[in-house]
């Protein structure tokens, strides 16, 4: 510190030794005036300086200044002045006023240091991608940057306003106070929690917080990150996961269930040959044979659906898929619902796989059977039509080549579908459903399975005034359809008595496939597992072509045909699954005179494919 001394008078001014070395000179070197002083205050300072000494002049209270002052080298010194008027003459005139100066260059260094840090915690706070709260003691906000408001959908002053537990859902309001003692034990805690957005959807948050410092008092700062994203994420994950474990159980039943239709069907097939006389008869085992082939058609399609089965594409009539497909639908259907079918009198044709539309009418009606629940007078209506694309449907649609399509619609008149979510309804796991009532699975599932047919899907709706869904599926060119129906109409190919070794460890499946291949012409030997059958082939026994379950105790389809290959035996070969067929692996290039084929059989394909190997052996 130093001391002034000055007489207002004559403007001259007494100085202590530390003054002159305040500013970079010897005391003998320095000599000061007022107007010295007033001189070398800094440009930007000097007019508030001036109006503090003239206020100073004039009132009985000593005054504080701070300023800058040059340096003998030309720097600036950053100064606190406290000066008094300490001598008047008799009319009050100032005559001397006396001072302290205080070299506070550090002081303001320091505070331009903080001040700097401040702007630039203030940037990083307004542009981070995270919300950032402040908030005191009593969970009130001191400040929030613009990406936790916006994305909560408030303004900054409807926050400001409010509580941080009137963000929370009860259940989550409810721990705060428990997280509040473990930050204050800890000094800062991660966790994860939710706030309600402003239209009352929920956005589950991950919240950083620590407790900081604020004008001299304790307050949290939080980061808060929206993992709505992440959320989705582990829900697809578990999905999946889900998926998987549902699959392996599938993949179980399917076996077994499998192996049951192929003895029930081949036990039809042989009854019927014997009954061809006695039509009544006749008739009701066609009827369980259609059963049992639809039975076969559900089991493949909880293989489709649980590991991604692949599907069997062929050419049938979708009139009579429809009027099938709709009666077996619309079972489900409660009585207080009106619903009605028109089918168009002409024939269409796809090229498509029966299960997978099946599930795609499936869902369509279940989604307006939750459409109108609760809808005075609830209608679904279901129509199958031909449709011929016009410029509108090709502008929406330019991936699409073909222009002829089979139209499939069911319509409701229920709460229908806000415009908000049309675009997202096909995604996976989306869902307006509560919980517990919908998986988000049902319209993601059918738009694939209507994509793998070479179609698209439209969707009419607005709220309260009932949906639409439209599926347009290609038909197929008349002269193939013809071709492949007459090929799936084909009487079973008759052998010559060839013989086929037939593999299974199912007694029952075994007996009626021997029975059935019999009476078509072959010489049948039969064996348990893989190691029988090998054993057999490796005696010497005539074989022209092997049946061969792929799952048997000792040794497996699979791993008997391995061996056949590695002896260079190249017999016509056929595995027969109630797996997934895409899962069996064969040995890389054993699979040339190798077919798979789905249990249970269709005796006429199987037939076919027996002929086909045997012709290409010889």
């Amino acid at each position: 510190q130093a001391w002034f001394d000055l007489d207002i008078r004559s403007g001259k001014v007494r100085v202590s030794p530390e003054y002159a070395r305040l500013i970079g000179f010897k005391p003998e070197e320095f000599h000061s005036s007022l107007q010295n002083w007033i001189d070398n205050i800094h440009p930007d300072d000097r007019h508030a300086v001036v109006t503090a000494f003239e206020i100073c002049m004039k009132t009985p209270e000593p005054q504080t200044m701070e300023y800058r002052r040059r340096r003998k080298d030309g720097g600036w010194e950053w100064i606190k002045s406290i000066g008094k008027i300490v001598e008047r003459d008799d009319q009050g005139a100032p005559l001397r006023m006396i001072g302290i100066h205080t070299d506070i260059s550090e002081q303001k260094q320091s505070q331009s240091l903080l001040e700097a840090e401040r702007q630039r915690f203030k940037m990083l706070f307004d542009s981070s991608s995270d919300g950032m709260f402040i908030i005191d003691m009593n969970g009130r906000f001191i400040d929030i940057n613009r990406t936790a408001h916006d994305r909560l959908g408030y303004s900054k002053q409807e926050m400001m306003d409010m509580k941080l537990t009137e963000l929370d859902p009860p259940e989550f309001a409810a721990r705060v106070p428990e997280r509040i003692a473990l930050i204050l034990k800890q000094g800062t805690a991660t966790f994860e929690t939710a706030h309600y957005r402003k239209d009352g959807s929920i956005m589950p948050v991950e919240i950083n917080a620590r407790i900081i410092e604020l004008n001299g008092e304790n307050v949290f700062f939080s980061v808060v990150r929206d993992i709505s994203e992440r959320k989705e994420l582990e829900e697809q994950l578990r999905q999946s996961q889900k998926m998987e474990a549902v699959g392996t159980l599938v993949g179980g039943i399917a076996h077994d269930f499998n192996n049951m239709l192929a003895a029930i069907q081949g036990n039809l097939y042989l009854a019927r040959k014997q009954l061809r006389d006695h039509p009544v008869a006749d008739t009701k085992l066609g009827n369980i044979e259609k059963l049992g082939t639809r039975a076969a058609g559900m089991v493949h399609q909880l293989l489709t659906f649980a590991r991604k089965d692949s599907v069997d594409m062929h050419v049938f009539s979708l009139n009579n898929f429809m009027r099938e497909g709709y009666k077996l639908a619309s079972a489900a259907i409660p009585e207080n619902i009106n619903h009605r079918s028109d089918l168009c009198t002409q024939e269409l044709h796809i090229r498509g796989d029966a299960t997978q539309l099946q599930q795609v009418l499936m869902n369509l009606l279940n989604n307006a059977l939750d459409a109108v629940a609760n809808t005075p007078n609830p209608q679904i209506h279901c129509s199958l039509s031909p449709f011929t694309a016009d410029s509108a449907f090709i502008n929406r649609h330019r991936e699409l080549s073909q222009k002829h399509f089979a139209c499939i619609s069911v319509s409701d008149n229920g709460y229908g579908i806000d415009a908000s979510h049309l675009d997202k309804i096909f995604e996976p796991f989306f869902t307006t459903k509560e919980v517990g009532k919908g998986t988000g699975l049902g319209l993601a599932m059918l738009y694939g399975a209507v994509q793998t047919h070479g179609g698209v899907v439209e969707v009419v709706s607005k709220a309260d005034h009932g949906t639409t869904f439209k599926v347009l599926l290609p038909l197929c060119d008349d002269s193939a359809a013809d071709d492949e129906l007459r090929s799936e109409a084909a009487s079973p190919s008759v052998g010559s008595g060839e013989t086929i070794l037939l593999v299974d460890d199912e007694p029952s499946v075994r007996e009626v496939t021997g029975e059935v291949l019999a009476s078509l012409g072959y010489r049948i030997l039969e064996a348990a597992n893989g190691s029988e059958a090998l054993a057999m082939i490796q005696s010497g026994q005539p074989v022209d072509l092997v049946l061969s379950d792929v799952v048997m105790p000792v040794m497996g389809g699979v791993e008997f045909l391995n061996h056949l290959r590695e002896a260079g035996c190249e017999l016509p070969f056929i595995l027969a699954t109630g797996y997934d067929p895409d899962r069996v692996i064969v040995q890389k290039g054993s699979d040339k005179r190798c077919r798979i084929l789905n249990k249970p059989f269709d005796f006429n394909h199987l037939s076919g494919y027996i002929q086909e190997m045997i012709a290409e052996q010889r």
